[in-house]
């Protein structure tokens, strides 16, 4: 599986979709913006921004972030139980129903 495969779901435009492509055949972000033919500020804010979509929807491996909110739900909040060797043991998620925009 790609590094950011993760993040397809949460991805608003081609150009992220983009993004995410030359990132999972790139070693390192500044690699992924020459592909891309964009500056490498560019590049991680759009990964920030996908990275925080994802995050409200439930979704962030690096914080043991897994359990992905049904649609029109983001996360209000998570409580993890880790194991003596921190592995988890048991997740809870809080979610609430998101916001519209007006």
């Amino acid at each position: 599986m790609d590094r950011y495969e993760h993040l397809r779901p949460f991805a608003e435009t081609n150009a992220q979709l983009n993004m995410l492509d030359a990132m999972n055949n790139a070693s390192t972000v500044p690699e992924a913006a020459e592909i891309l033919g964009i500056s490498v500020r560019n590049t991680f804010q759009m990964l920030k921004r996908l990275k925080k979509n994802a995050a409200a929807r439930g979704v962030s491996p690096e914080h043991d972030m897994t359990h992905q909110t049904a649609e029109g739900f983001v996360v209000k909040g998570t409580s993890t139980l880790y194991g003596e060797e921190g592995d988890v043991r048991a997740q809870w998620v809080k979610t609430q129903q998101a916001q519209p925009w007006h």
